[in-house]
């Protein structure tokens, strides 16, 4: 009865989302940044998510890497947020070199 909210966090999913720009276009020939070890599939996700829904879960971590995310973040929030600090310098740091 009434309505229900599931938060999701799923984690990195094998779909096409990571390959579309801004403009809603596909580029076929863009590789994947992420390994595809460390993505689970779209139908796997898909119920996954319909089965919290359904239960009315109040929250769905998805994937492996996604539970140890949300883990981490509870656990050690000032931890997470200095790596992650650090690893977006690091990627800028690493863009300019490679646009140089």
């Amino acid at each position: 009865e009434g309505v229900s909210v599931t938060h999701l966090a799923p984690g990195f999913i094998d779909t096409d989302f990571r390959r579309v720009d801004n403009q809603s276009n596909l580029h076929e020939h863009a590789k994947d940044p992420v390994p595809h070890w460390l993505q689970m599939s779209a139908d796997k996700a898909a119920r996954k998510i319909l089965a919290a829904v359904a239960a009315r879960s109040g929250e769905c971590v998805i994937t492996g890497h996604a539970k140890f995310a949300v883990s981490a973040t509870r656990h050690a929030p000032r931890l997470v947020s200095v790596a992650v600090g650090a690893s977006g310098r690091l990627v800028r740091d690493l863009s300019k070199r490679a646009g140089s």
